[in-house]
């Protein structure tokens, strides 16, 4: 099967589930990206294209609305910024694991956290330690 033809089913909502399977483990990350990216592909797979080594796939795993907040939570430790991101704004995510991002070293994904649904949760759940958030974002003039 040629790239192209590997692409269009990566690509295709109705490409069968045991064809997306084969496509996750593709040599091309491109492809991979693509099935985790895809609506239809199953948690299992979502689950172990959260640890492939390639940084862009993992992003699409913590975009894809179908994602678990199991794996989540482990992509919340990720070394990219920009997963953590995904994962901080992703409505699965638990508000254990918001509370945990808005800690993050990125003020960015501390913003992102902010955006969330589940942010005033977070803020009632006792989990958040609000003299560390507010020293975080405080500007000194």
């Amino acid at each position: 099967m040629t790239a192209e033809d590997r692409i269009k089913l990566a690509r295709d909502h109705n490409t069968p589930i045991k064809t997306l399977v084969e496509l996750s483990r593709d040599r091309d990350p491109w492809i991979r990206e693509l099935i985790a990216w895809h609506p239809n592909t199953p948690v299992e797979i979502l689950n172990l294209l959260s640890r492939d080594q390639d940084k862009d796939i993992r992003e699409r795993v913590a975009r894809n609305p179908n994602t678990p907040a199991e794996t989540l939570a482990e992509l919340s430790s990720d070394e990219s910024v920009w997963v953590r991101n995904f994962v901080a704004q992703h409505p699965s995510t638990s508000i254990e694991i918001l509370a945990k991002l808005n800690r993050d070293e990125s003020p960015w994904v501390c913003e992102k956290v902010a955006s969330n649904p589940k942010w005033l949760a977070v803020q009632k759940s006792g989990l958040l330690d609000i003299a560390k958030f507010a020293s975080k974002w405080l500007i000194v003039l």
